[in-house]
């Protein structure tokens, strides 16, 4: 129908030489990809975008459409110029990410990828180093920390916290007993206080496509993640 957008859901790995992609490309108005496939997400950004660059369709991925609540999240409790300075004076951010896998399931560390790449991005960090599971900014360390919960979705980013160079510390953490809401806390040297309890989906994951066919156009914000990964040479 050609009045109508395409979209194009590609979960195999990413290989533009397949008599498949090349058939259905072309009719394409926007490709939704999967970096779980992706075994070296580095490789996988700088393909994707060298691709996009010539091609006529826009990108997107599940797993960024996946951390969507959680950016939401940082843009709602962030959106005071008092909290955003605390937030670019943070020293060391812990990200705890479900380490659960399955047998199709187990790059359990993107979507915290996704994330953390998703602030540096935002706020200028400046990148110096990575190994495994750390990643070392300018005036910033942020760690990836897995954890096994068994009853969330695999990857899913379990909890947040955020360590300033004043006293202030904040605290972004499910609910054990209803995961599908996260308590936001502030902590300084006087008090700690609940600043909000922001409500997930409880469908998030199975929403995930659903909102990548529905945004429009390729995400600014995602196409910077990728180039911050493209630029890294692990």
């Amino acid at each position: 129908m050609p009045d109508l957008p395409v979209y194009l859901l590609w979960e195999e790995k990413l290989d533009f030489s397949h008599h498949l992609f090349n058939q259905f490309e072309k009719w394409a108005t926007k490709i939704i990809f999967d970096s779980e496939l992706a075994d070296h997400l580095p490789n996988f950004a700088n393909t994707l975008l060298a691709r996009q660059e010539r091609a006529r369709w826009k990108i997107a991925d599940l797993n960024w459409a996946r951390i969507e609540s959680w950016r939401e999240l940082f843009s709602s409790t962030f959106d005071s110029e008092e909290r955003l300075h605390l937030l670019q004076r943070a020293k060391k951010i812990n990200l705890i990410f479900n380490a659960y896998e399955t047998e199709f399931l187990y790059h359990t560390q993107t979507q915290a990828f996704y994330l953390q790449a998703w602030l540096a991005t935002r706020l200028d960090w400046v990148f110096t180093s990575s190994k495994e599971l750390c990643f070392e900014y300018q005036n910033v360390i942020v760690e990836l920390l897995p954890k096994v919960e068994k009853n969330l979705p695999v990857g899913t980013v379990i909890s947040v916290e955020i360590f300033t160079e004043g006293k202030a510390y904040f605290l972004f953490v499910r609910d054990f007993l209803h995961p599908d809401q996260v308590k936001t806390i502030l902590c300084d040297d006087e008090k700690c206080e609940i600043l909000s309890k922001y409500i997930f989906n409880k469908v998030q994951a199975g929403l995930s496509l659903v909102n990548e066919i529905y945004h429009t156009g390729s995400s600014f914000h995602f196409k910077e993640v990728l180039k911050f990964f493209s630029s890294l040479q692990v």
